[in-house]
This record gives structure tokens, sequence and C-alpha cells, in this order.
């Protein structure tokens, strides 16, 4: 079997009105693909309205299950050089047929090979029809047991091989466990907006299931939404009474206890949500400014934070040189670029982009804006620092070697949510400025 010679080309979804929904989503998810090989995130990548959610469900299921299908592709389709569009395409089509019911088998092939012939011509689309002509002739069953008994450990736990080996050290049980749990969905949670309602017994809308406060924010009223798609259109949620927003990420924002007339500062603060709760945590009377390096992330913070009728400062700056020329903070909320392993569920994805060199690097750049914010905090002044990564190179080890840099701050409390099914993984520690600070020439 050859996979032919000519190199596909990046598609135009939609550019037809003739097309299939078949067709128009595969060629979504193709392009998707392709643009987060060149780095994108798949939250910042443009999908269509109509077809978004058939599409992101695709994505997530293929990143959840890819250690699997490039098993098998190894074993379909055993030739040095496969093409990464053509893997892909693969890798898109073997996932509808094994891991995506209500998607018939026959035409799952026909929309592949089609695409195949589409993007790289008649020897394209052989290939990609044999390949998946012996996938289906041999059963998804077969194939799944055969992963079973003879597949390598980090595929049977659909982790990458250098996540695997970061993770190896929790222990065959937790590591088990871990995985298992990070191969579902993420729940969506809804957050109501403090401090609620004066009558604490007045009911959700429908379709919201109550979840019990977590014991980091018990004053917190939580639901969990298992129609989100209908509700976020709903008025309820457009009354701005309501927020999407995990439990885990009330952690930081609760242990950074806001005040009333404190000047606040969340030096990361994109997408927004932990500033909102700073916001209402302190009653609405902190002074309070958010800042993030993308100009066009802030603009989702502003928007987001319209949503609930309020407005703050924001700043785009980098937070390793915050532009704040000798301005003094009473407490700061640095939410710092991470690995992201803590949300394996709701970014399936991660576990392909996570390397032990990018962690050291991540770690690096954490460490630079801890040193970067120490300065700005007043005697006294509370620096809560969170991720939410599991690794400790990103939380107690950070934590420590700031210590140790900085013996004019001590540490009040850390905790580490691990992933939980109401809930995603986190991290967070309270450092506090000591009353006598040294001099700095």
């Amino acid at each position: 079997m050859s996979d032919g010679e000519a190199k596909p080309v990046r598609p135009r979804p939609g550019a037809s009105s003739h097309t299939s929904v078949p067709d128009t989503v595969l060629a979504h998810a193709m392009d998707a693909l392709e643009r987060w090989d060149e780095g994108e995130a798949p939250a910042d990548l443009p999908l269509p309205e109509r077809h978004g959610p058939i599409v992101t469900n695709l994505l997530a299921t293929a990143f959840r299950q890819q250690a699997a299908v490039d098993w098998w592709i190894e074993r379909l389709a055993p030739r040095p050089g496969l093409r990464q569009g053509l893997r892909h395409l693969l890798r898109l089509t073997l996932t509808q047929l094994a891991f995506m019911q209500g998607i018939p088998a026959a035409a799952a092939t026909d929309t592949a090979v089609r695409y195949a012939r589409r993007h790289g011509g008649e020897k394209q689309a052989g290939f990609v029809n044999a390949v998946l002509r012996r996938f289906l002739r041999e059963g998804v069953e077969t194939w799944l047991g055969q992963t079973g008994r003879e597949a390598p450990p980090w595929v049977c736990l659909r982790l990458g091989r250098e996540l695997y080996e970061q993770w190896r050290r929790l222990g065959d049980d937790r590591l088990a466990g871990l995985a298992g749990l990070m191969l579902s969905p993420a729940p969506v949670t809804v957050r109501e907006r403090l401090p609620g309602p004066a009558d604490p017994a007045d009911p959700a809308p429908a379709g919201l299931r109550p979840l019990a406060a977590p014991d980091w924010l018990p004053q917190a009223r939580l639901w969990q939404c298992d129609a989100a798609a209908g509700f976020l259109r709903s008025p309820a949620f457009a009354s701005g009474r309501y927020v999407v927003q995990d439990a885990a990420t009330l952690l930081a924002p609760a242990l950074l206890d806001p005040r009333p007339a404190e000047r606040i500062g969340d030096l990361c603060c994109a997408p927004g949500g932990k500033l909102q709760l700073l916001d209402e945590l302190a009653g609405g009377h902190a002074r309070l400014i958010g800042f993030d390096r993308s100009p066009k992330r802030l603009q989702r913070v502003a928007e987001n934070l319209a949503a609930g009728g309020r407005a703050m400062p924001l700043v785009a700056g980098d937070a390793t040189r915050p532009p704040l020329h000798g301005a003094t903070f009473d407490a700061l909320l640095l939410d710092v670029p991470c690995s992201n392993t803590g949300v394996l569920r709701r970014h399936p994805d991660v576990r392909w982009r996570f390397t032990r060199a990018n962690l050291l690097r991540l770690a690096r750049l954490q460490a630079d804006i801890l040193d970067a914010a120490a300065p700005l905090l007043a005697a006294g002044g509370r620096l809560v620092y969170s991720t939410c990564s599991l690794e400790a190179e990103e939380n107690e080890d950070q934590v420590r070697a700031f210590l140790v840099r900085h013996p004019e701050f001590r540490i009040e409390r850390q905790r580490r949510l691990w992933p939980a099914p109401e809930h995603d993984g986190a991290f967070a520690a309270r450092l506090v400025a000591k009353d006598v600070r040294p001099i700095t020439t």
C-alpha cells in the first residue's frame, strides 16, 4: 500500500453550499488539526456556528483516543514517512469508526475517501480506502482487544509517552485512576455570582443540578449543567446572574481573600473568571486591575466583566516585566501559564503538547513572573500563586525555590486539588510579604 505522491493542501471548509454535513465537518476538523500543528489552541480555532459542536466533539474524542489510534495506524499502514495530512485523516476517521456512535461505518469511510480524492488525487483515495476497509474487515472489537493485550502502557492509558513517564511517579493505582478520569469529558459547572439571591432557597433555572459547595469557598452556589448549549442561550444566563466556572478555579481567589478598599492586581487575568470572583468577594469595593500579555484576550476579559455589569482597568503587558512603574499592591494573584495537566479533560490535546523540556521552560517562566511580582507587594501584602497543573515542578517545588530566593516572604498556606468527577485539578499557595522588607540597591 502506498500513500501516493500528491501532498494534501489545507482545505477551505464550507466553500460550497452543496457540500454534505459529513464532508463539512471533516473539512473543518482537518483544518483545525493543521492549525493545531502550527501551535494554535483548539479553543482559539475558528469553527462554524452550525456545525461547531460536532467538530469540537470529534476533535476532543480524537485527541483522547489518539494513542490507540496511532498504534493502529502503525500496523494498518506500516510505511515510513506517512504525511501528516493523511495521518490526521486516518486519525479522525478511525476515531469515528471506533469511538463515536451514530456514524455509519460506510458513511465515515466514504467521506474520508472523498476528502482524500479531493485533496490528494486517486492514489491517496485508494490508500485511505484500503486502510479503512482493512480496519472494518478485521473488526473494531478485534483492534480494541489487541490494543489491551499488546500495546505499551501509555497507549492503554491513552496518554502521550512523555506525560506517562512524568506521571509514573504517582504510582500505578493513582496513574490508572487519573488516566481513566481524564478520558471523560469535563463537566460544565455554573456558578451564581455573589452575593447571590436574598433568599437562599431561590430556585435555579431548569436544567441545572445543584452541587455541594466546595470547602474552599463554602458560600458558592454551584450547579452542574447537563445541557450547556441550551442554558448558555437562555434568558437566565443572559441576565448575567450566572457564570460558567469550574469549582477548582475558585481556590486561588478564595485563598487571596480580597477585602474592600484594597489595591489588588491579577497579573495573568485572562479569561477573567478569577478576576470577576475577586471583585465579588470584595463586595465590588476593591481597587482591582487586570493584566495580560494578549490584547485580544483582554478584550474577552472586558466582555466577560461587562456580562456581569462590571468594568475595571485592564492593561496589556508582560508579567515578567509588568508596566507598573513603582506601584504597590495589597494583594496579587498570579495564575501563571502552566502545563495544564490538571485540566486534561477540558483540553484533551494537552497530553500531546506535554514534554519534559516544555515543563522546564514553563517552570523558568513561572519563576520569572514570581520574581517580577515580589517587589510590587506592600509590607504585609498577600501573593497567591496558582496553576492548573498537577506537576510538583510547577507547584510545591516552585514555591520552595521562590522562598529561598525571597526570604522576605513566608508561606501561609498551600493546597493541591486532584482532579475529581466534579472538578478539575489545581494548585494554589498564599505567600505573605513580611512586615520588614530588605533594602534593595
